[in-house]
């Protein structure tokens, strides 16, 4: 690379490519450059003293990091009449349909939008809009960085910093679609802040020009609170720089991924990794082709990166991993989550949206540039009160989320208990008085009571409708309203309630001032209401587990150990197949964690191809003719046996026929029975698991 070109590039930002000359007004995204692309091999590197290496594999959608992408995107200039476009790399990583996250200081210039590509050859996806972190200006910027930004300015020190502790950048990427993931084995990686590991790897592919994919394993180094211009700053996460066999990365791989997940060595002794999170996004680099102590800083997102972090790291976790999962649930920006959005893929908030009006304001495709945050229940869950803080306004909320095993199960016990009970993060200032509104034993949030002004763009008060979980399933809900937070005598009365059969999970909180939360879009979502009533026991963890995009169940996986079923889970397949006409090699299964008893191992719940399942060696595996329409088994505080699978006859779901299974104790635990509606098949279900599999429910689809 030449002295004058790379002399352009500030913050160790994306590897500047070759420029090509195209003409002007050019820049679809599919016209990359024919010549060769500029290639580097010190995009990730080894520390100091290491007997390892990067990893490098092609960027195909195969590999092992096949969600981590090239954003390529062009800067178009002219001088004296000559139109020039350059060619720009950062890295980016798939979070969710339609949803690519990268750097903010990777924003390109102009009309064209770039594209994420994963070779050179063609395959790559136009970019449709850019979402910015919104904490990195001005209005937002957190108080703690604000003043020590005023410190060192007025002391004559750096003049021209910027919070890019905060430096993410959401690509809209309207072809990146639920089929697209599915046809190329693509996972999102998680946004899960509560997530942790022991294990983390950062990936990158800006810096080789996307011909390669790097990656090496990395660790972290506690920072120094309160201070943003000595190393390790605070409010990153800083790289060990020091330590053998832990990698860094060299300017060009902007916004790439570290990533955490949990490994576990399988009975082959390979290496199985599931959970896959994000931690961080690479803000800055080393110094291009040198090996300088030079500290890699990441624009944190999870919480247990292996250090004790400072409240400023912790702060800036929060706000960061609201945004992005708000953003990546709404990747069209028309405000409209995913549950709520009959058109994911366009932003038409005016006809789209399948949940109740939003609250306060901002509205519609104007939330783009302003904080927002997801406070939503997770999977298998739904919501069962609200927190915050409030004076005339609503200052902060939070959303309490109890288990769907709860329910109609063990109401009593689970209520306060964090086994079965998670709230989420905080929204908001650190203003007004504290206040908890939660539903009774048995009740769940099916709206919410309020006062707001839409047209100044506040929520004055905020109160949970709640009604028996019972008949919100039935679909004729009773609600009662409890007293909730903030100041009902001011703005207008603005009830929300969710559609018959419907259950609130949460919202999409938004500010026009940091202080408050001044917008509310419910969410309402149909999934609970497709689960089958729970039956077994109320241990272990809990999952939701779905088949793919596309995908329907047409059979079973299960093994006995110690008197009760320990692996469980669904086969999958492609919903035009039915059971007996689908290849092993289109099968996929979805099965819950276990202990590997003979291995002596725990194995993750996971989604993966049967030809490569992790399953014990006396696993039974049983298929449909047709489709899985429901499961006969026997159940206490353990799953038993499984006794008959419920199959349609062939691709036609009129009524089932039994399919015998008889796996497990046929004596003990009572007799039940789960059973999907009529052309309902089964395509998901919820499970509860530790060593054995304590209950389950089977989820419904289309």
């Amino acid at each position: 690379m030449s002295q004058s070109l790379s002399s352009t590039f500030t913050r160790g930002a994306a590897v500047l490519l070759a420029s090509a000359t195209l003409a002007s007004g050019c820049g679809p995204a599919d016209e990359v450059p024919t010549e060769p692309l500029e290639q580097r091999t010190d995009s990730i590197i080894a520390n100091p003293g290491s007997t390892v290496g990067p990893a490098r594999e092609s960027t195909t959608t195969t590999g092992r990091f096949p969600e981590v992408v090239r954003f390529l995107y062009p800067s178009v200039s002219t001088s004296n009449g000559v139109t020039t476009t350059r060619w720009w790399n950062c890295t980016g990583t798939v979070i969710a349909p339609y949803a690519v996250l990268t750097a903010s200081h990777c924003a390109p210039n102009g009309t064209d939008l770039g594209q994420v590509r994963w070779d050179n050859a063609g395959l790559g996806l136009s970019v449709g809009a850019v979402y910015t972190n919104p904490y990195l200006g001005a209005s937002y910027r957190p108080a703690w960085w604000t003043a020590l930004d005023a410190q060192q300015k007025a002391a004559g020190g750096r003049q021209d910093d910027w919070p890019a502790q905060h430096d993410q950048l959401l690509l809209f990427v309207p072809g990146l679609t639920p089929e697209f993931l599915r046809q190329h084995g693509l996972k999102p990686v998680d946004i899960n802040p509560y997530a942790g590991a022991a294990h983390f790897t950062l990936v990158g592919v800006g810096s080789t020009g996307g011909a390669f994919r790097d990656s090496i394993a990395q660790r972290y180094v506690p920072a120094s609170p309160n201070t943003i211009t000595l190393a390790p700053r605070d409010g990153y996460l800083s790289t060990d720089t020091a330590t053998a066999n832990f990698g860094n990365a060299n300017g060009g791989d902007s916004g790439g991924s570290s990533i955490g997940a949990f490994r576990y060595s399988w009975v082959d002794g390979s290496l199985l990794e599931a959970q896959r999170y994000v931690v961080g996004t690479v803000q800055n680099g080393m110094e291009a082709g040198t090996t300088s102590s030079k500290p890699l800083d990441l624009a944190p997102m999870a919480y247990d990166p292996g250090i004790t972090m400072t409240a400023n790291q912790r702060l800036t976790v929060r706000l960061n991993s609201l945004w992005a999962q708000a953003r990546a649930d709404d990747a069209d920006g028309d405000g409209l989550p995913s549950a709520c959005d009959a058109n994911p893929a366009q932003a038409n908030p005016t006809s789209d949206n399948l949940c109740p009006a939003p609250l306060g304001g901002p509205r519609g495709t104007g939330i783009g540039s302003m904080p927002v945050a997801q406070l939503a229940c997770r999977p298998g869950y739904a919501a069962v009160g609200l927190r915050g803080r409030s004076g005339d306004l609503i200052d902060r909320l939070a959303v309490q989320c109890r288990a769907f095993s709860c329910f109609g199960n063990a109401d009593a016990q689970c209520a306060g208990d964090t086994r079965y009970e998670h709230w989420t993060d905080e929204f908001g200032g650190e203003g007004g008085g504290a206040w908890t509104a939660s539903c009774p034993s048995g009740y769940v949030l099916m709206g919410v009571g309020a006062t707001d002004n839409p047209v100044d763009g506040w929520v004055h008060s905020l109160a949970p409708r709640c009604a028996p979980f019972s008949s919100v399933m039935s679909g004729s809900p009773t609600p009662v309203q409890l007293p909730g937070g903030g100041n009902p005598a001011w703005g207008s009365p603005a009830e929300r309630n969710c559609a018959s059969g419907q259950f609130l999970v949460g919202f999409q909180a938004r500010s026009r001032d940091s202080r408050f939360v001044t917008g509310l879009q419910p969410i309402c979502s149909t999934d609970l209401k497709r689960f089958t009533p729970y039956m077994g026991g109320q241990g272990g963890g809990d999952t939701v587990l779905r088949c793919p995009t596309g995908f329907r169940a047409i059979g079973t996986v299960q093994n006995f150990e110690s008197e009760a079923i320990n692996a469980f889970g669904l086969l999958c397949g492609p919903s035009a197949l039915s059971g007996s006409a689908t290849p092993d090699n289109q099968v996929v299964i979805a099965r819950g964690g276990y202990w590997h008893y003979s291995a002596w191992l725990p194995v993750p719940a996971m989604v993966e191809p049967l030809s490569s399942a992790h399953l014990p060696a006396s696993a039974v595996i049983k298929r449909c003719d047709g489709y899985l329409l429901g499961i006969q088994g026997r159940t206490d505080t353990f799953v038993r046996n499984i006794d008959n699978l419920l199959c349609s006859e062939g691709s036609t779901i009129l009524e089932y026929t039994r399919k015998p299974v008889a796996v497990g104790n046929a004596s003990a635990g009572t007799f039940r029975t789960q059973r999907c509606p009529l052309f309902r098949p089964v395509d998901g279900m919820y499970l509860r698991n530790g060593w054995l599999t304590d209950g389950f429910s089977l989820h419904c689809g289309e």
